[in-house]
Formats: structure tokens, C-alpha cells, sequence
């Protein structure tokens, strides 16, 4: 759904094609577009997306709320990432290890909680995230405020055609890897059940606070 517009972004964004603003505001409509495109998919085709991609009939108990909520994380996650990006390559590492170090330990705290003492399982797996994610969303949107003009979104439609050719090589390279990263949760459902992805997203949780922290630190 990002298109790769955190690196193509970034090129742009360096070689002083564009404002960050200008930038997060073309993507913005791409990415719109791409969640209301995902929200129609699963609102006319949800059942056939569940029985051919996740093996559940209608009668199973996977709740049509969890690809909601899987879906309403979106937004912070793609603008997280072009901001994060624009972060590393402009060396303002304050900021990128607030927010990521921020982000794994709120998504940790609410996993604590939801999951572990209010037993809310995978509901609480995905709304532990969403809470993460809204959280970099937040951040990204007072740091872009605190640029003044070059901040404000602007959609343009030569930018967004600028930001599209130049992020092509890492959409394809995003999507082969993420097969390779998120694949195991679909081999997960197929040979075992929900609850047992429910546990391992648990358990991911503690593995990327593990990671991502001393990551974003160094």
C-alpha cells in the first residue's frame, strides 16, 4: 500500500525537487486511495478474502473487526515511514529515536494489557498496534507542523507522478521482502490455527521492542 514513497520520497526530498510537505501531501492521496480501495475490497469481497487468503468459512470465528483494524493502521504507518526516512537522511536522530523507541514501547504496554491481563487476544494484538501507529502519526504531523510552510501538505499532481517513477525499485523490492517477513503468519493459519497467529503477534511484539530500541539508538 506505500508504493516504496519513503525512499522515492526521500531522493525527491534531497535532491530539492520537492518539500517534505508537497511530498507527504501527493502520497497522501495515493495512499487514500489505496485504504478506500482496501475498505470497498473488504466490504463487497471481505468473505472470499477470508475463505481463499485465510482458509475461514462464515462460520469460523474470526471477527470482520480485526481487518479493520489492520486496515485503520495504515496511515500511520506509511507517513511514519517517509517521516523516518526524511529523518535518517537529514541526521535527526532525536526525533526518529523518540518515536520508534516510543511507538515499540506503547505497542508493548498496550499488548501487556489488552492481552495479557484483560485477555482480550487478538483483538487486543490489533488494537495495541493501532495505538502505536496513531502515535506516530501524531508525531509525525506536530514535527511537519514545526517546519512552518515547507510542512504543509500540498497534493501536486507532478509530485505525486515525481514520487511514483522514483519509488518503483523499492515497491517491488518491499513486496518479494514482505513475503518473506509476513509470510509465516498465512502458514500459521493454514497448518495451525487463529489463536496460534494471535500468539505469535504477541510474541513479535516483545521480539521488535527487543530489536528496533538498541536499532534506532545505534
Amino acid at each position: 500500500a506505500g508504493f516504496g514513497f519513503a525512499a522515492g520520497g526521500v531522493h525527491l526530498y534531497k535532491a530539492k525537487r520537492y518539500s517534505i510537505g508537497t511530498i507527504a501531501g501527493s502520497a497522501l492521496v495515493a495512499w487514500a486511495a489505496s485504504v478506500v480501495t482496501a475498505g470497498l475490497l473488504l466490504g463487497l469481497a471481505g468473505e472470499a478474502f477470508l475463505h481463499t487468503f485465510l482458509s475461514v468459512s462464515n462460520d469460523e470465528s474470526l471477527q470482520r473487526a480485526w481487518l479493520w483494524l489492520s486496515v485503520a493502521t495504515l496511515p500511520g504507518l506509511l507517513l511514519s515511514a517517509l517521516v523516518q526516512s526524511v529523518w535518517l537522511a537529514d541526521n535527526r536522530m532525536r526525533p526518529y529515536v523518540g518515536v520508534t523507541i516510543g511507538t515499540q514501547l506503547v505497542g508493548f504496554v498496550l499488548v501487556c494489557v489488552l492481552v495479557a491481563q484483560w485477555q482480550w487476544g487478538v483483538t487486543g494484538a490489533l488494537v495495541a498496534n493501532l495505538g502505536a501507529q496513531a502515535l506516530a502519526f501524531v508525531a509525525c504531523l506536530i514535527w511537519l507542523r514545526s517546519l512552518g510552510a515547507p510542512g504543509h501538505f500540498k497534493a501536486v499532481g507532478a509530485a505525486l507522478g515525481s514520487v511514483l517513477r522514483a519509488s518503483q525499485g523499492a515497491y517491488w523490492n518491499g513486496i518479494v521482502a514482505n513475503i518473506f517477513k509476513h509470510g509465516e503468519a498465512l502458514l500459521l493459519v493454514v497448518l495451525l490455527d487463529l489463536q496460534s497467529v494471535g500468539h505469535y503477534g504477541v510474541a513479535l511484539a516483545f521480539y521488535q521492542l527487543l530489536t528496533e530500541a538498541p536499532r534506532a539508538v545505534v
